[in-house]
């Protein structure tokens, strides 16, 4: 480990500018979210905790310096919580697996309330005001985008029955949409490390295809399940942004069965990316494997003889 000036404000630099142009973007820059806490948790991996502290906090004064301190606080409470929380628990020799779910807890439990407080106090709304208020403004210029390309009032009205459905969904699981975001973006960035350690450091944990989410949290995805028929809204509401969250996880564990599935049959590279391909692109593959990562925990799929 160097505590070098250079991983500091390499780190820094590229974590600023990679937020910087996501805003710049806007929704054309959802790769580069994932991919803004990465320069900064490298710094850490590579410096230790002090310079990952040090790479976020210069990140933090370039953030405030081009925009405000409510932006800054919100690249805190969300990039600059990630870059911090994930490398130091692997450098605690937690297995990735551990590592990115205690960050998505902590993210999902800390920073976003104290993201939504401070939308609060910034707007003077409750934060499903505030959201329902961004969400429309998004789907008013949706429409206005397709009205200028000339489409017919017919096709407009149906576009804006799908975009307000898919939107008031959005609305609803807001809460769960932005933790399934920071697990995704921990599980890159777990990825990105190991990719980049270029030896200096090592991650511990099981292989992807080895992974299995704990026994018992399938009993809260039945739960949920029975909970969206609940009679009192605060309790649907929690149960739709849970299956929000996990439906995702148990994805995942799919393809894990997947990829075990294809290193026992010795499948080609070529062959193995055009599978996921098509798992991804053709329905109801994902729904398919979504399943199998929900049963893998009473059948094991990966224990299977060929017959």
């Amino acid at each position: 480990m160097t505590f070098g000036p250079r991983y500091i404000l390499g780190g820094a630099l590229g974590t600023a500018l990679l937020f910087q142009l996501s805003l710049v973007l806007g929704p054309a820059g959802a790769l580069l979210n994932l991919l803004t806490p990465f320069p900064a948790a490298w710094a850490q991996m590579r410096s230790g905790f002090a310079g990952g502290a040090s790479a976020v906090g210069l990140a933090s004064v370039a953030v405030l310096v081009l925009n405000s301190a409510g932006t800054m606080a919100g690249f805190v409470l969300q990039y600059g919580m990630i870059a911090l929380v994930l490398p130091y628990l692997l450098r605690q020799g937690l297995s990735w697996g551990r590592a990115a779910a205690i960050t998505t807890l902590a993210v999902s439990l800390i920073g976003l309330p104290l993201l939504g407080g401070l939308s609060a106090l910034q707007t003077g709304q409750g934060m499903s005001e505030t959201i329902l208020a961004e969400v429309d403004q998004n789907i008013e210029q949706a429409l206005e985008t397709y009205r200028q390309q000339g489409l017919s009032e017919e096709q407009l009205g149906e576009l804006e029955s799908v975009v307000t459905q898919m939107a008031r969904f959005l609305a609803r699981a807001y809460f769960g949409l932005s933790a399934l975001w920071v697990g995704i973006s921990s599980l890159l960035l777990v990825y990105l490390l190991e990719r980049f350690s270029a030896g200096a450091y090592r991650i511990a944990g099981e292989r992807f295809s080895r992974i299995r989410l704990p026994e018992h949290l399938v009993w809260v995805l039945i739960a949920s399940g029975f909970g969206l028929m609940a009679p009192v809204e605060p309790l649907s509401l929690a149960a739709l942004n849970l299956l929000t969250f996990l439906l995702p996880l148990y994805f995942l564990q799919g393809l894990a069965v997947v990829s075990a599935w294809f290193q026992r049959r010795r499948v080609s590279p070529v062959f193995r990316a055009l599978g996921y391909a098509m798992i991804f692109i053709l329905n109801p593959m994902p729904l398919v494997v979504t399943c199998v990562g929900v049963f893998d925990l009473w059948v094991d799929f990966r224990k299977l003889n060929k017959k």
